[in-house]
C-alpha cells in the first residue's frame, strides 16, 4: 500500500491543483481528511 499526499484543493498554485486532479482518478482509495470545524466549500 502507497500513501501519498497531494497538495489538495483550493491552493494558490494551480499547478498543484492540476496535479491533485490529475492523480484522483487513477487511485484505488481516496481518504479526505477535513476540519470537523468549518464546512466544506463547493470545490470540496
Amino acid at each position: 500500500m502507497n500513501v501519498v499526499d497531494t497538495p489538495g484543493t483550493n491552493v494558490i498554485l494551480q499547478r498543484q491543483q492540476r496535479l491533485t486532479e490529475e492523480f484522483v482518478p487513477r487511485a484505488d482509495m481516496i481518504l479526505f481528511v477535513i476540519s470537523a470545524d468549518r464546512p466544506l466549500t463547493e470545490s470540496e
